[in-house]
């Protein structure tokens, strides 16, 4: 069984450095959806190929996506008219692969190699909890792991947050997490409350703060679905940060619409547990 292990790592890195037969993300032809629209690279056959290896496809790849400066057979372009064309690198199938594996996006490569080399001896539900517990992650990891925390299965494909019904006892659906409901000191309801209020805006200095609500307000209807015991004092507190109650919100520019609809959200969620003051506020 070991040899036939080490066997298939060895195949993983062969079809990802291109050094054998057949195809490879160098020869990917993945064709554009719509237009405007974009290049799913993470549907082709090839790159899924990858993605069901695993934890064990994640090496080679991150040395493709850190080196391997090849070009794919995929285009991607803005309108079929325009003379504007993108030829996608590998390194891009290489990002979308890593994606999907890690269940993490990340700008940088640097910062790919980073969470690997913290979490790869880490099993991945696992990860989740710990990046929602590590200080320093910072917002953007913050809300990938709680989303990560949300996301459910029927048993064969998994669903992020939203897209998929809530797990009851009259589905088949369950949460991919559900094993970090056992963690105490902090539980992962505790955790969300702290990062939505860490991440809520204290006043109004740009449309920017409107976007920071945005994420603390998920994180508050995240909370809402996990826990609805801790969300009943949890979403009360998150709302009254909300932009739209601070007397320099004439200052906003158009990127702020989304306060008011998960403002309307979360009160929505605080009167379907008995709590009006959301609405009252919101009124």
């Amino acid at each position: 069984m070991a040899g036939q292990d080490l066997g298939r790592r060895a195949d993983v890195n062969d079809a990802i450095s291109c050094r054998i037969d057949g195809p490879v993300l160098d020869e990917l032809a993945q064709g554009q959806s719509g237009q405007p629209g974009g290049v799913w690279l993470a549907g082709n056959q090839t790159v899924k190929a990858l993605i069901s290896e695993g934890d064990g496809a994640v090496e080679p790849l991150l040395d493709c996506l850190e080196n391997d400066k090849r070009l794919t057979r995929s285009v991607s372009f803005h309108r079929d008219f325009a003379s504007q064309r993108r030829v996608l690198p590998v390194q891009d199938a290489a990002n979308a692969a890593l994606d999907e594996i890690l269940k993490v996006h990340f700008e940088t490569h640097s910062e790919y190699r980073a969470y690997w080399q913290k979490y790869k001896s880490v099993p991945l539900v696992e990860r989740w909890y710990r990046t929602l517990l590590d200080d320093q992650a910072g917002r953007r990891q913050w809300m990938q792991a709680a989303a990560n925390i949300l996301s459910r299965t029927d048993g064969t494909v998994a669903y992020p947050w939203k897209n998929a019904p809530i797990p009851n006892a009259t589905n088949h659906y369950a949460y991919l997490a559900e094993s970090l409901r056992a963690k105490t000191g902090p539980s992962v309801a505790e955790l969300f409350i702290r990062r939505a209020l860490e991440i809520a805006p204290t006043k109004y200095h740009s449309s920017e703060d409107c976007w920071t609500f945005q994420d603390a307000a998920d994180l508050g209807l995240m909370l809402a679905e996990w826990d609805r015991k801790a969300a009943t004092a949890g979403l009360g507190e998150i709302i009254r940060r909300c932009p739209i109650l601070y007397a320099d919100r004439e200052k906003w520019s158009t990127g702020c619409a989304v306060v008011p609809e998960r403002f309307a959200a979360l009160a929505d969620a605080m009167a379907e547990f008995g709590d009006t003051t959301g609405l009252d506020i919101y009124g």
